[in-house]
């Protein structure tokens, strides 16, 4: 979608634009300074609109009788978003911490030169957070951690029906989160030189998952 932007900057009405975001050239008579900023659909104003290369002046009333009635000037600008939004499966990975960085980068195909990705997946019992992507022994740390932080067979819990990792996996799922979100720069993913993309599976056997990734350039 294609918005306008109007930048107004209000100056003294005499000849020439007299500053620009408040330096001013020197003048005898007293100045406005103001800038208002506001945004529309370009469709709606298209017709009606200069080329980009030109200035438009629009008059205002005086802010008070002492200052000459003032004039705002009007600099188009116009930019352009792009979304895309793809959905795919992961196959069914073992419980555990698992890099994912490439898996991903094959779903999604080039990437734009500069915006963002967001991942998101779309289960309660897994997750996806963003870690060390060399020593593969930091994923099994994880793994451990998070199994004394939420330990299985523990007799307050109430909800066993899917077995004992399953109340244990919602949990982890919560702390860890269920979507991430990395620049893309130069048409590639801004990750730091150690990070990467972990699918977090916090159940015995749970199976393919889903993921939305969303592109914003």
């Amino acid at each position: 979608m294609i918005y306008q932007i109007y930048i107004f900057l209000i100056s003294q009405q005499i000849k020439g634009f007299q500053g620009v975001f408040g330096k001013q050239k020197k003048n005898p008579l007293k100045t406005c300074h103001f800038i208002l900023i506001c945004t529309s659909k370009l469709e709606r104003f298209q017709s009606a609109l200069p080329s980009p290369n030109h200035c438009v002046y629009w008059t205002f009333a005086p802010i008070s009788p002492s200052i000459p009635r003032p004039k705002c000037l009007l600099l188009p600008f116009s930019f352009k978003t792009m979304t895309q939004q793809i959905e795919f499966s992961l196959p069914g990975f073992p419980r555990g911490f698992h890099l994912i960085t490439h898996d991903v980068l094959r779903q999604l195909g080039s990437l734009p030169q500069t915006g963002f990705l967001h991942l998101f997946i779309k289960h309660t019992s897994a997750g996806l957070t963003i870690n060390e992507n060399a020593d593969p022994s930091v994923r099994v740390d994880f793994e451990s951690i998070f199994n004394r932080l939420v330990p299985e067979n523990e007799p307050y819990l109430t909800h066993t029906f899917e077995g004992p990792d399953d109340m244990p996996a919602h949990i982890k799922s919560a702390l860890v989160g269920a979507s991430v979100t990395m620049p893309i720069t130069n048409g590639k993913l801004n990750l730091g030189t150690w990070q990467g993309i972990y699918l977090c599976e916090f159940r015995n056997n749970g199976g393919r998952r889903r993921l939305v990734a969303t592109i914003w350039s």
